[in-house]
């Protein structure tokens, strides 16, 4: 009688769960700090945000091209 195999499950273990959180962290923190200053801002600051943010995907083609 063949023996079977096991297969490894691929579920995520702790210490991948600890290196997701901790790579996760910095966004965690930087996110509602941003919200908040945006919330903060006057009305011109706002609309400059908005404008910049806008362009993002086009600043690494201008820059680095």
């Amino acid at each position: 009688m063949a023996k079977k195999v096991r297969r490894m499950e691929s579920k995520p273990t702790n210490e991948k769960r600890k290196g997701i959180v901790y790579k996760l962290m910095p966004l965690f923190l930087i996110v509602p700090i941003f919200a908040v200053l945006y919330m903060r801002a006057d009305i011109s600051k706002r609309r400059f945000i908005k404008h910049l943010a806008k362009q993002i995907p086009y600043l690494p083609g201008r820059y680095f091209a």
